[in-house]
């Protein structure tokens, strides 16, 4: 494309594992092209963010209103995208959006600064995006945790990292979690992350260039709360489009008949998850199977809208757990064999007839779960 310095589209949707058009974005992108989209009228629920407005090197525009504040019909964040993945007018240099991460500022860092840290907790993870001005192109060479004296050696902090930076950007994934040492300690610790990044400029002079990016980390750690107040939900068997054809829990809403909202206490479930904070829970998500998990650590799992099966090892744990004292909350919605021929539909991209994967919640699985204690969900 010759001529084109921006892009501006008004098209998009919950499809981000449309590989042929997010690759021709990425490649747009690349030849200096900005792409401008708008980021959706799905609001006002959380996870509603389109593609390709979603990806880190679009500009998304989204709606005000007279007030400044963001319209309601607006789509809003976080992006349902994991892991989520400007161009410039500055000299060239590699950077880090957000610059830092204070885990208790509210309401720059929600949902982390609602809930502190503790040890045992399930990791915390924060993303953040490495925008590399240095060139179209990059890798990163080192990622290195500098804890603060005297408690930031009670927090232990993993990456993970895109190495190759492509077109402009990649991501840094960081996992924050406290050590045993930690177990009592009532404070805040503070370090940060340093990372290097080496690129070549695309002026083709072919001179290596690199840069050393520091990201200060600053979070709250409280001792471990009582297990009575210590929550699981189940995020490892929830579902979503466009991992497959997953419909709506409101089949009233036929002009958008996919579950793409993912389920998650930060999205479609953000009011539940203040409302049990406000009353003094500490919820933690599961991303691992339940065989994974210490459950004696809580005080309840919350299988919330499931659409995956369980293994049978996972049953037979889940059975332990429940026998040593874990109570076990379970929120189903519709399913209906019958019902699942009548909503299938064409899709034009795939030139396929798709049909349900499961009903709102994949309640027989739930049943086979829920049988070792005669239950049984109709």
């Amino acid at each position: 494309m010759r001529k084109i310095d921006v892009l501006n589209l008004s098209i998009g949707g919950p499809d981000f594992m449309d590989h042929p058009f997010v690759d021709k974005v990425w490649e747009l992108s690349a030849n200096k092209v900005i792409m401008v989209s708008a980021i959706g009228n799905d609001g006002p629920l959380y996870g509603t963010l389109n593609n390709p407005a979603d990806q880190m090197d679009v500009i998304g525009v989204g709606g005000i209103g007279f007030d400044d504040r963001i319209a309601k019909f607006s789509s809003r964040g976080m992006t349902t995208w994991e892991l989520p993945h400007f161009l410039r007018q500055y000299e060239p240099q590699a950077s880090l959006s957000p610059s830092y991460i204070d885990l208790t500022e509210c309401q720059y860092m929600w949902p982390y600064c609602t809930q502190p840290l503790y040890h045992s907790a399930q990791p915390t993870i924060a993303n953040v995006t490495v925008i590399n001005g240095l060139g179209v192109s990059g890798r990163v060479r080192e990622v290195t945790w500098h804890p603060h004296l005297p408690h930031g050696v009670l927090l232990s902090v993993s990456a993970e990292y895109s190495e190759v930076l492509w077109p402009w950007s990649g991501w840094l994934a960081l996992s924050f979690t406290v050590k045993e040492e930690g177990a009592d300690f009532d404070g805040v610790i503070e370090g940060h992350v340093n990372m290097t990044v080496e690129s070549y400029g695309d002026n083709g002079d072919r001179i290596l260039k690199n840069a050393t990016l520091t990201l200060p980390i600053r979070a709250r750690v409280i001792p471990v709360p009582v297990r009575s107040r210590r929550l699981l939900w189940d995020q490892f068997h929830s579902l979503r489009y466009p991992g497959g054809y997953f419909p709506r829990d409101d089949l009233r809403a036929k002009h958008d008949p996919l579950d793409w909202h993912a389920d998650h206490v930060h999205t479609n479930f953000r009011d539940m998850y203040r409302r049990l904070r406000e009353h003094g829970f500490y919820l933690e998500v599961m991303g691992s199977p339940l065989t994974c998990i210490n459950t004696s650590l809580y005080g309840a799992l919350l299988l919330v809208d499931p659409e995956d099966e369980y293994f049978p090892e996972e049953m037979a744990t889940l059975k332990k757990s429940v026998d040593a004292g874990l109570s076990l909350i379970v929120f189903a919605d519709w399913y209906n064999a019958s019902l699942l021929r009548y909503v299938k539909f064409y899709d034009e991209n795939t030139r396929q007839w798709w049909i349900p994967e499961t009903g709102g919640a994949n309640v027989p699985a739930l049943n086979d779960l829920l049988s070792m204690y005669q239950v049984i969900n109709m």
